[in-house]
C-alpha cells in the first residue's frame, strides 16, 4: 500500500479529481473501500479537489474506478492521472 509519507510519496501516482464539493466524501469512500487502492485526501474542499495517492500496481484499477465514478458523479473532472 502506498502511504503519503515523504520517503514513499515518490513511488505513488497522483490521481487528482475535481467535483462538486458535496461528492467529496463519496469519492473518498470509494477509493478507500476498494481494498485501499488509493489513499484519498482533500486538497481544496471549497472547490471540490481531491487527490488519491495510488501505488503503481493499482493504477489500472484506479483508472477503472475513475471511469465508473464519471458515470455516477456529476461534473467529475480528471485533473491529473
Amino acid at each position: 500500500m502506498c502511504v503519503p509519507l515523504p520517503d514513499s510519496a515518490g513511488k505513488c501516482r497522483r490521481v487528482v479529481l475535481k467535483m462538486n464539493p458535496a461528492d467529496i466524501a463519496y469519492v473518498a469512500l470509494i477509493f478507500e473501500s476498494y481494498d485501499h487502492i488509493g489513499v484519498p485526501r482533500t486538497i481544496d474542499k471549497v472547490n471540490g479537489v481531491v487527490e488519491a495517492l495510488v501505488a503503481p500496481d493499482f493504477l489500472d484499477d484506479a483508472r477503472r474506478i475513475v471511469k465508473a465514478l464519471d458515470a455516477e458523479v456529476e461534473s467529475l473532472e480528471v485533473i491529473l492521472m
